[in-house]
């Protein structure tokens, strides 16, 4: 009799394995959209252990191709745990992630390198200036939408490259990334080689909505007609502040 109790056991063990080990990805795909329904995707391929979405979408925002590999160990700890690799639609990156039956999300590792001109949500003359920009994450934690904590750094030359266009040329900014009242905060900070000082802030939700303002302190007049025409208002002294709401 136990005999058979071991083998019936050790058959339904196998039994289980088999089925996580042959679990279609779009298992994990449903688990990232169940956190946050504005993730869409074309086609899923492969297994929750070893699998990839195309034609990812967040929001408006093409995101590309998404592969993952899911550490089976994480399992006996309650979480969900991926390598991801995101190539495609200009932008690459990588990260770690995991997903808690609380419905927790964490990443870390996290590095996503592209230009403005695949970011869909900025103003077109923006996105024309083809700025790089490198987002660095160490840690973040999401929950329910909202950014409960984030610990990066952020670059961008998208200043340095107005040159041509408006004949002023900012600084490369820099700074730190986040999390105030649900949203992820970008603040970033130069000064250009005539001593021009300018301060960016980018308050972002999870929805990819979100306030931009930049502020620039200039002696020079013929900066603040460039500033004038990229659409900064003058504070009738030496500052120029620049707002765009994103929606």
């Amino acid at each position: 009799m136990k005999r058979w109790m071991i083998f019936g056991g050790l058959t339904l063990l196998v039994a289980v394995f088999a089925s996580l080990a042959t679990m279609p990805s779009r298992f994990v795909l449903d688990q990232v959209r169940a956190r946050d329904a504005a993730i869409t995707y074309l086609n899923a391929s492969g297994t929750v252990w070893n699998g990839s979405a195309s034609r990812m979408y967040y929001g408006i925002q093409p995101i590309g191709t998404l592969t993952f590999k899911t550490h089976w160990a994480s399992l006996f700890a309650g979480r969900l745990a991926n390598e991801l690799q995101l190539t495609g639609s200009g932008l690459s990156g990588q990260a770690s992630a995991s997903f808690g039956l609380g419905g927790t999300m964490r990443v870390s590792n996290v590095r996503i390198e592209g230009t403005t001109q695949d970011l869909a949500n900025l103003q077109d003359e923006i996105r024309e200036l083809n700025g790089r920009f490198t987002l660095v994450l160490n840690s973040m934690e999401i929950r329910n939408g909202e950014c409960l904590s984030a610990e990066g750094t952020v670059w961008t030359d998208l200043l340095s490259r107005l040159q041509t266009t408006y004949r002023w040329t900012g600084p490369e900014v820099t700074g730190p990334v986040r999390c105030e009242n649900g949203q992820i905060v970008l603040e970033l900070n130069g000064q250009n080689a005539v001593g021009e000082q300018v301060a960016m802030r980018l308050d972002i939700g999870l929805d990819a909505t979100g306030v931009f303002t930049a502020d620039v302190e200039t002696l020079q007049r013929e900066t603040g007609d460039a500033l004038t025409v990229l659409g900064f208002v003058s504070d009738g002294a030496n500052g120029f502040t620049y707002r765009y709401e994103i929606s």
